[in-house]
């Protein structure tokens, strides 16, 4: 008999559990159901704030794509054209500067043939005036020499040979 109570002792011990754990069970599937609803309740608040904003962005995206296309076109376009007109900027101060490396070449010869001519014209034309004024000069030296010999009368004779220059050698 000691086994039949206890086995009912059991029983009831474990008739006792389930019943507490449908308990439980029952608080905590109100507890998730009042949960539930308040996530619901919030997601519906949610969804009526968001919606909208999704909505006015959609349409803000569906007016503004094509004009932000439109200005990535122009800006790629004017990068193209940028790009082609610093090559062709780099291409004439290419020439220019090759242009004016010749003409600087053309003008430092020209300058200085001009300057050789200029130094020859002046040998040229010390070499064609100097030779008769020196001989002028001394045209004019003689002149002057047989006017003084007029004037004065006979000259003295000048000593041809001086003594202390004879051991002079010259």
């Amino acid at each position: 008999m000691k086994n039949e109570i206890l086995m009912m002792f059991f029983v009831g011990l474990t008739g006792f559990a389930v019943l507490l754990q449908s308990v439980v069970l029952f608080a905590l599937y109100l507890t998730i159901r009042k949960t539930s609803k308040a996530v619901q309740d919030e997601v519906a608040e949610l969804r009526s704030v968001v919606v909208p904003v999704m909505n006015e962005s959609r349409a803000f995206l569906k007016n503004v794509a094509p004009k932000i296309e439109a200005a990535a076109k122009d800006l790629a376009e004017l990068t193209d054209s940028l790009y082609a007109q610093t090559e062709d900027l780099e291409k004439t101060t290419a020439d220019l500067l090759e242009r004016l490396r010749r003409h600087s070449a053309r003008v430092d010869v020209i300058l200085g043939r001009v300057l050789d001519g200029v130094d020859q014209a002046g040998a040229m034309v010390v070499q064609t005036v100097g030779k008769p004024v020196r001989q002028a000069q001394g045209l004019l030296a003689s002149a002057r020499a047989f006017l003084g010999v007029m004037r004065s009368g006979v000259p003295a004779q000048a000593e041809t040979h001086v003594s202390s220059d004879r051991d002079m050698f010259v």
